[in-house]
């Protein structure tokens, strides 16, 4: 569900954008410093969509090992 923010000045709606709900994931620092040197110029959220896009393709292709699959 996505939050819509209406930000009123003197009764007039000067902005409105939307905000995506977000949670937490925890991973040690060891595995954040890999995921930053992976993700270059996205954010974590876009690289991690875009990895498992790649794992559910993979998958469906029948293809083998989920170790063959490049980033």
């Amino acid at each position: 569900m996505d939050i819509i923010i209406h930000i009123i000045i003197n009764n007039n709606i000067m902005e409105m954008f939307m905000l995506e709900r977000k949670t937490t994931i925890q991973v040690t620092e060891t595995t954040r410093d890999r995921l930053y040197k992976l993700k270059f110029r996205r954010t974590y959220d876009q690289f991690l969509n875009e990895l498992c896009d790649m794992f559910e393709d993979h998958e469906k292709s029948g293809s083998g090992s989920t170790a063959s699959i490049e980033l």
